[in-house]
């Protein structure tokens, strides 16, 4: 397999102590070929029907056919350079890099802006290539790499001896090593923080530390918007008044159907826009928990994804950002937890490879509050259980705190929305309903959190406080003015979340879910670790699901070769050697873990202890 050197801007995306081992690029002619001939297409398809409009439109509303013709082919070239720009221009100027580190497998392309793609080694489970035919002219192809449930997908397209390369990400994937311990982290220099609004720390729980802080900046943020929002103005309001002048066969109803739909464009999308740049004090942080996304002023919002649910954060610069300076980071979370991206924020590569450090470096593990130590209940102005409530929640259980909507917030939310074009009539109706005849209450407990409604027939829903992941809060400015907004739930896969609609001071609720839901994680990965230094039975939780992971889906390593197998393989799929299965005793049992061990064995298949063999009892 040929390699090459990495480019700077590759090397300035990896995190400290990550080391490179390879470096390929996929085949220029190949890719200028096939991408070029299916993105051409489109093109002219796009080219075409823009083109058409264009011609059509201004020559039946002012006829004249020179300046119908005129704009007819300056629109065929806009819609064509639109998509079919980037081939020819990736081929001249571009670069793309595959590369593989210690830690991950990447992909780096650069045009007229940058974009970072990455998986870490340990969500890899193997790879394999396909070659169609374009690619079959230059002798390259199409690697794919297939990952854990929870990773996302790569592929690396024209790549040169697709089998030497699929090899190599094997080679490197036996390599790495999961687990996380309690770690440290110190943000690098080349990270420009900025200090946290008032309303972001609110948000933090008490024995949360906060790390840094960016915030986009306002007016290229306006910039690097304005494009999108007045081509999608333009083009819309000449396709309506087009199909108006069709019908109708006069120009003054084509003018009013253009400007009504161009006035209602500008209306709904540069009113966020023009609100964000002048009231918006959205800001991004990372704190030793999780990362957050806070917004406030005109109304607020917080979100946020722990650190345990982050498996990379990637990176993409268009060409507009590019000139702008500033860029998105894209974070890679598992099942269960939500998405999020930091969008319009300068040296999006710095960011990127923090929020990658700071996600692998377990300092999340560290110690927190133990959930029966938490001082819950702060700033939440609780109520008392309704008595259907109280039947439906054990004795054994502490209630923290029970809430209930507030719907005359949600009516006036409503109605204000349905008068800006932002909602329809019948969610004011339903608001109003509600406030008649909806009895939801909401409650949290050590062990629970709980929605639960009884008026006309009971209705039950909880999830367990080990089963969330998170919780995030939303509040327009009419529920901002009382003071009530809405909590969404986040869950593990396998359960099923919700919103707590209306409720007060949304802030501290769903701080106060964030921090319990992280007291459980934590003390359940402290257990964990616990029996592991105990030396409590590996190799037979394997068979008997004692772990809580099924043994189907534990990954072991052959006695042979070292291939990363099934957990209850009987042979090797790369070597052929026989495996003992976990669940039939062997000769021995490791001496450090338990787990069945032979006589032969240099080191323990399950923990690594090397000479595990001791004789059974």
């Amino acid at each position: 397999m040929q390699t090459v050197e990495p480019t700077a801007e590759l090397r300035e995306s990896l995190r400290d102590g990550e080391e490179i081992q390879w470096v390929v690029r996929p085949h220029a002619l190949g890719q200028l070929l096939g991408e070029g001939a299916m993105e051409g297409a489109v093109s002219v398809a796009l080219g075409g029907v823009l083109g058409g409009i264009a011609y059509v439109g201004i020559e039946q509303v002012f006829e004249a056919p020179s300046v119908a013709t005129a704009a007819g082919v300056v629109s065929f070239l806009l819609g064509f350079l639109w998509v079919a720009y980037k081939p020819p221009l990736r081929f001249l100027v571009g670069t793309t890099e595959y590369a593989a580190t210690d830690k991950r497998i990447l992909k780096h392309e650069q045009v007229t802006g940058q974009k970072l793609t990455s998986v870490p080694l340990e969500g890899v489970q193997d790879a394999e290539y396909n070659i169609a035919f374009v690619e079959n002219l230059f002798d390259v192809g199409t690697v794919s790499l297939d990952t854990d449930k929870g990773y996302d997908g790569i592929s690396f397209p024209y790549t040169p001896s697709p089998a030497e390369f699929t090899r190599a990400v094997s080679e490197a994937t036996q390599q790495s090593q999961t687990g996380h311990s309690p770690g440290k982290y110190t943000p690098s220099d080349e990270l420009a923080t900025a200090e946290p609004d008032a309303g972001l720390t609110e948000n933090l729980y008490p024995d949360e530390e906060l790390l840094w802080v960016v915030r986009p900046d306002r007016t290229t943020r306006l910039v690097a918007k304005l494009p999108h929002l007045v081509y999608k103005v333009v083009l819309w309001s000449v396709i309506v008044g087009t199909a108006a002048f069709y019908f109708a066969d006069s120009s003054a109803v084509a003018i009013l159907a253009g400007g009504l739909v161009a006035g209602y464009l500008l209306f709904s999308g540069g009113k966020s826009v023009a609100l964000e740049f002048i009231y918006g004090t959205r800001q991004y942080a990372a704190t030793d928990r999780r990362i957050i996304s806070y917004s406030g002023r005109f109304g607020k919002g917080c979100a946020s994804i722990p650190l345990v649910g982050i498996q990379d954060a990637e990176y993409d610069i268009s060409t507009l950002r590019s000139w702008l300076g500033i860029g998105t980071v894209t974070l890679d979370t598992g099942l269960g937890y939500g998405t999020m991206s930091i969008g319009d924020i300068a040296t999006p590569p710095v960011v990127a490879r923090e929020i990658g450090r700071l996600a692998a470096s377990g300092v999340a593990y560290r110690p927190a509050t133990d959930p029966s130590d938490l001082d819950v209940g702060d700033g939440i102005a609780s109520e008392p259980p309704s008595d259907g409530l109280r039947e439906n929640i054990p004795d054994d259980q502490v209630v923290y705190w029970v809430l209930t909507p507030d719907h005359g917030a949600k009516f006036f939310s409503s109605l204000a929305k349905m008068l800006t074009l932002q909602a329809t009539p019948s969610r004011a109706i339903d608001a109003l309903k509600a406030s008649r005849f909806d009895t939801t209450e909401y409650a949290l407990t050590d062990t629970q959190l709980v929605e639960y409604s009884g008026r006309f027939g009971r209705e039950l829903t909880g999830i367990p406080v080990e089963g969330i992941t998170g919780a995030a809060y939303e509040m327009d400015y009419i529920e901002s003015r009382y003071a009530v907004g809405n909590v969404t739930v986040y869950t593990e896969r396998g359960y099923e979340g919700f919103t707590l609609e209306e409720v007060p001071n949304p802030a501290a609720v769903a701080r106060e879910i964030n921090e319990t839901a992280n007291a459980h994680r934590v003390a359940k990965h402290r257990d964990a670790r616990t029996k592991t230094d105990r030396g409590e039975t590996v190799g037979a939780s394997m068979a008997t699901g004692e772990s809580g992971v099924p043994a189907a889906s534990v990954r072991k390593r052959c006695r042979e070769c070292d291939s990363r197998i099934d957990g209850l393989a009987a042979f090797c799929p790369d070597c052929g050697a026989s495996q003992p299965r976990p669940d039939r005793p062997e000769s021995g049992v490791c001496r450090e873990c338990d787990g069945p061990v032979a006589d032969g064995d240099a080191f323990c298949r399950y923990c690594g202890a090397k000479a595990p063999a001791q004789r059974a009892n």
